[in-house]
């Protein structure tokens, strides 16, 4: 799923870039890189302080590694562990730093936490997720739990926010109809909820006295649960929020990056923010595994140049409703390939009994009007390939796939987007007119089933 990248604590979407502009050229024919994994960070400014060798009140010991090479950045290593470049590098120096750790005057539990090993926590929140199909007396987003009314229990840091649905901004890809308006408002309620909740998870961090040397990701794993989407790879299936607080990087706060990104690329910036190198394995016996992200940090110093591309997956949200589609976008073009396009597309079961979902079925075979800017034939039957230019179709109502204008375009994106299928092994590869063989030459097979 692709994000736009935030540093600071700003959520508008940013429109992508209006005008095509090809791949960088590759170093050689043998080695072609992908726009993705050829975005070099930007080199650390000449003016820039140097490398920072300790950032907490207490530390017990700091390595900095300091190297000659150009585009490498800077780094601090916290922990004591050492990290093998630096050791093996003939062109680097090592620093160490030691303190101890230094008494203050807060309770005893926030000394002690400041003398902590460095720590993980991923916290995750079910708002605002749907619940009508497993406890609808909660509500259809479960807004209702906990709000202190007869039956709902009560939460006790939790001040309820309930929102008219009138007065709801109804995106394009929803219908404008009193059912859908509800369903907004009852979800803005749980949103609401969700946020008091991060607030009150800073809240511990700073009683910690940890909340300003912790790098905070706030993230979602998929799109609204409304038409086109979660479980879709159009825009509002793929548009995620994602925002990034560095202590490290007070340069960019507040700022908002134009820069695709995904979230294949936060393993990658916690590794990097913790100094922890990529594993290297093997599976299946011969298959080595990277890493196809990349570190976001890099973007928290200086607009990335050249992260224009992104990639999307989706395979199926239940069991039942298998319905494999692949994606990527370069700059302002928007390539999906439905792989099963032969069939309707599965609705799962959670958005199937929403009022808006009901209430679309409704009207459709009363034959009344929707509100919506899809009709469900369209929306259950699609192309296999689908290329919208969202600069001027923003919607994503235009198929541009058969269009000759836009072959070159098709071919680039679907040769970019076969390349990252086999480079992170997707089984998927040779679907729907073929066959992975892996032990065969070519390895896909062609089925000969007339697609």
């Amino acid at each position: 799923m692709t994000e736009a990248l935030r540093a600071g604590h700003t959520t508008t979407v940013p429109s992508p870039p209006l005008t095509w502009t090809p791949w960088p050229a590759a170093a050689s024919p043998s080695a072609t890189p992908s726009p993705q994994s050829a975005a070099v960070p930007p080199a650390e400014p000449a003016s820039s302080p140097a490398c920072p060798s300790t950032r907490m009140a207490c530390t017990a010991c700091t390595r900095t590694c300091i190297t000659s090479t150009p585009s490498t950045r800077c780094k601090a290593y916290r922990g004591c562990s050492a990290r093998p470049e630096c050791a093996q590098a003939s062109s680097v120096r090592s620093t160490w730093v030691r303190r101890p750790c230094t008494p203050l005057t807060s309770p005893s539990r926030r000394r002690t936490a400041l003398c902590f090993r460095p720590f993980f926590l991923y916290v995750a929140f079910h708002d605002p997720h749907r619940c009508g199909h497993s406890q609808p007396q909660y509500g259809t987003f479960c807004e209702k739990f906990g709000n202190g009314e007869r039956g709902m229990g009560r939460i006790p840091d939790w001040t309820p926010q309930t929102y008219d649905p009138q007065d709801v901004v109804v995106p394009y890809f929803v219908p404008d109809t009193p059912a859908a308006r509800a369903d907004l408002a009852a979800q803005y309620t749980t949103i609401g909820r969700m946020d008091q909740g991060v607030g009150l998870v800073l809240q511990e961090l700073r009683g910690a006295g940890v909340l300003n040397d912790t790098l905070i990701i706030f993230t979602s794993d998929n799109g609204i649960p409304f038409p086109s989407g979660r479980t879709n790879l159009y825009w509002p299936g793929t548009a995620e929020p994602l925002l990034v607080s560095s202590p490290e990087h007070p340069q960019r706060w507040g700022q908002v990056s134009e820069a695709y990104v995904s979230l294949l690329d936060l393993t990658p910036t916690i590794l990097d923010w913790f100094s922890i190198p990529y594993p290297s394995y093997a599976i299946f016996g011969s298959k080595t595994i990277q890493l196809t992200g990349r570190s976001l940090l890099p973007a928290l110093e200086a607009e990335p140049l050249w992260w224009a591309t992104v990639f999307g997956s989706q395979s199926h949200h239940e069991v039942t409703m298998s319905y494999p589609m692949r994606s990527v976008q370069h700059q302002n073009f928007r390539l999906i390939h439905n792989l099963s396009f032969k069939m309707p597309f599965p609705i799962d079961q959670d958005f199937y009994v929403s009022p808006t979902f009901q209430d679309l079925l409704n009207r459709t075979t009363a034959g009344q009007p929707t509100g919506w800017y899809k009709d469900l034939h369209r929306y259950y039957y699609r192309e296999r390939w689908e290329l919208y230019d969202v600069s001027l179709d923003p919607r994503e109502t235009q198929n541009l796939a058969a269009d000759p204008r836009f072959s070159k375009v098709l071919e680039a994106l679907k040769t970019q987007l076969a390349k990252w299928q086999w480079e992170t092994h997707d089984p998927w590869v040779c679907a729907p007119d073929g066959v992975l063989e892996e032990k065969l030459t070519p390895q896909c097979r062609p089925l000969h089933n007339e697609l």
